[in-house]
């Protein structure tokens, strides 16, 4: 995996995994759309409040629809950097390029080069451990993930083998690093951090 796919947008549009229907408002479902997004914003990158709560108040493209990555592109600093008139409309109403966000993705995606050139230098305790856990708590999923399990949506879901793979579940058949491990591929993450 390069350092750079760790921040980086989709080339092809997302491939819903969930249908939760009948809802009548964004915060009924927001359990499902945090699982649907492995719980980081698809816009910025990041876990934000910010682009979710703001993005139902201007006319900006379905990632579910069109991809992300025609539009936008995330360089080796961090920053993003629009490709198509579209992506700097989104840049801009959206600050991605916010210092903090910035920040964050650049040391994700510094932290990552340092981690794919010698992957089998942080199984050892250490400096190099120490990196690779700080690595992991950057992108680790949150303690609250919902049980999407023991919700039932007003108007039923459309795709209910989804629910089989939210993280919550994945969690409690143990499968939560192999998860991890799958996205991360470091074959040595075996237990948790």
């Amino acid at each position: 995996m390069r350092a750079m796919s760790v921040c980086s947008y989709p080339l092809s549009p997302h491939q819903r995994k969930h249908g939760p229907q009948g809802y009548k408002s964004y915060r009924s479902y927001k359990p499902w759309l945090r699982d649907e997004f492995t719980f980081k914003c698809v816009y910025c990158l990041v876990r934000c409040n910010f682009c979710n709560s703001n993005k139902r108040f201007l006319s900006l493209i379905d990632p579910c629809q069109e991809a992300l990555g025609s539009h936008l592109k995330v360089r080796e600093d961090g920053r993003i950097e629009p490709i198509t008139l579209m992506g700097r409309k989104i840049l801009s109403l959206l600050q991605l390029n916010d210092e903090y966000y910035v920040k964050f993705r650049k040391r994700i995606i510094k932290t990552r080069k340092l981690l794919d050139k010698n992957p089998e230098k942080f199984k050892e305790p250490g400096e190099a451990g120490d990196l690779l856990r700080e690595y992991l708590d950057l992108l680790r999923y949150p303690k609250n993930l919902p049980d999407l399990s023991a919700v039932n949506p007003p108007g039923g879901n459309s795709r209910k083998d989804g629910v089989e793979t939210c993280f919550f579940l994945e969690r409690e058949k143990k499968c939560w690093m192999s998860t991890i491990n799958k996205s991360f591929q470091h074959p040595f993450l075996k237990t948790p951090l």
